[in-house]
């Protein structure tokens, strides 16, 4: 514990570092289960009334959050921060509110960096694989997908789209239950815009139809599961100008899928071909 102590004090990882905003670090410890704390104050000065959205009065803190983070060094990292309370004396009743960052939710109970890495975590595998990586229940993971629903996508904080992508993300191995994951990556770095229910042509169609215009232009190329529907949906709305590629994890399904046939289809071959070897030697 006291070397993990070290090394996170030479570090001195930043807020910046860390993902996180409108704080400081007050200490970094390693937990008994080997989890890395990183204990933060808010240093945002004012919080805003739930009620009429003007600044409150400081009014003490709310209850201290622990809220699991993004892992480094292969640990679990978790941000326990103890947040301000405002009360306002602009409203009926005088209502308390307890300030939130923007980096967590309210009544959360992981930042929202880790949640958009558990959502990246998904292309590739499935549902109950990722909650089982990391730890946790299927019905917390199903509730942070929720969160995440197609119709939430604010393209304000969107300058650009760059590479579109479109995934299906199967529930559980074996089970003909998915969702689509939509994302965007520009500049290295990606974003989760939403989840569709399902993998229907009609709601891939809808979601790429409320693209605003100017957004479309800022689409380099579209990358897909090997899905019908979805390059069906992204032929009949988007520009025939930008590119649809396929996702690398299905090409690389594909070879494997004809290696093991073909292996299989020679060692068929083979084995005639020694027998009767065998037969002519012994004759």
């Amino acid at each position: 514990e006291l070397e993990m102590d070290k090394i996170m004090e030479q570090l001195k990882p930043s807020p910046e570092l860390l993902g996180l905003t409108d704080v400081v670090i007050e200490e970094v410890h390693e937990a008994r289960d080997g989890s890395i704390v990183v204990t933060v104050k808010s240093n945002r000065s004012t919080t805003l009334c739930r009620e009429c959205q003007q600044p409150t009065e400081l009014y003490g803190r709310g209850r201290t959050l622990t809220l699991r983070h993004l892992p480094i060094f292969g640990r679990k990292v978790y941000i326990k921060i103890t947040p301000l309370r405002g009360i306002c004396k602009q409203c009926d009743e005088n209502p308390t509110t307890t300030q939130t960052l923007d980096w967590f939710e309210r009544n959360g109970h992981h930042t929202k960096p880790y949640d958009d890495y558990l959502m990246l975590q998904l292309i590739g595998s499935t549902q109950s694989d990722v909650a089982r990586k990391e730890n946790l229940t299927e019905e917390i993971l199903q509730g942070m997908m929720d969160r995440y629903q197609i119709d939430a996508v604010d393209w304000k904080t969107i300058p650009r789209i760059g590479l579109l992508g479109i995934d299906e993300i199967a529930k559980k191995k074996g089970h003909q239950d998915y969702v689509t994951l939509i994302s965007s990556r520009y500049q290295g770095i990606n974003k989760i815009l939403g989840v569709i229910e399902g993998k229907e042509k009609a709601s891939i169609k809808a979601f790429l139809s409320s693209i605003p215009k100017e957004k479309c232009k800022t689409i380099t190329a579209v990358c897909v599961d090997l899905c019908d529907n979805y390059i069906n949906a992204v032929k009949e709305v988007l520009s025939k100008a930008i590119p649809i590629v396929a996702d690398r994890f299905h090409v690389a399904k594909l070879y494997r899928k004809a290696i093991t046939e073909l292996r299989s289809s020679e060692l068929k071959r083979l084995k005639k071909i020694l027998i009767a070897e065998d037969y002519n030697s012994n004759g």
